[in-house]
């Protein structure tokens, strides 16, 4: 049996709690296209709401609202989302990046200026 020195050891425990993130964020892509793909009823609507309300501290849950509420004009919302987001994934810094330049072009969408709060 190979021995490991307890740095390795503590990586490996690091690295899993990344290895879960990786597994949830393919999951949801793969939900988040399945579900755009088919039903289109309000039940499956509610459903797809629901696993992005319980996943919404990941990105890719909060980004798929994101599309979402684009597509039915609910900018307002959106620009809370993208404000919260910047907060919520600064550890990030490409997402909070991407989130700051979707939010200039919807200030220019929208006439906000981004200083309302």
């Amino acid at each position: 049996m190979k021995h490991t020195s307890s740095s390795e050891g503590w990586s490996t425990v690091k690295n899993a709690g990344k290895s879960e993130e990786y597994r949830l964020s393919r999951w949801l892509d793969i939900y988040f296209e399945a579900a755009d793909g088919l039903d289109t009823s309000e039940e499956a609507a509610e459903e797809v709401e629901k696993i992005e309300r319980k996943h919404w501290k990941t990105p890719k849950a909060r980004m798929h609202a994101v599309e979402r509420l684009i597509f039915i004009g609910q900018m307002a919302e959106v620009i809370d989302i993208l404000e919260k987001s910047k907060t919520m994934d600064k550890r990030y810094p490409g997402l909070v990046k991407d989130y700051s330049r979707q939010l200039v072009r919807l200030y220019e969408i929208t006439g906000n200026d981004g200083r309302d709060g």
